[in-house]
């Protein structure tokens, strides 16, 4: 009824996301911008780290693009994409004629 796709991407925030379907594509957009600061005895060490990434995930059914959701937890991303009803396969019962 769903097609889950849940895609590891440690150490981003909610806002670096940009997800969109066309057609029968999802499309994942990241952009990673982490920077750490500290003190390390008389050193002051600081870390920077910037990346975009980018996945395409052909979709196996069409999916009904206004109930989809995700959410981002623990470094994980977690896209749930509801089937779309009007594209289900229905049973056809035969009549006599």
């Amino acid at each position: 009824d769903e097609v889950e796709v849940s895609i590891e991407v440690p150490g981003m925030d909610v806002e670096d996301f940009d997800i969109n379907v066309t057609g029968d594509v999802l499309v994942v957009h990241g952009e990673k911008k982490v920077q750490s600061e500290r003190k390390q005895g008389q050193f002051h060490v600081m870390e920077r780290a910037y990346g975009a990434f980018e996945r395409a995930v052909r979709l196996p059914v069409p999916i009904d693009e206004t109930r989809t959701q995700a959410s981002y937890t623990r470094g994980v991303l977690h896209i749930t994409l509801p089937r779309d009803e009007s594209h289900k396969a229905r049973r056809i019962k035969v009549q006599r004629g």
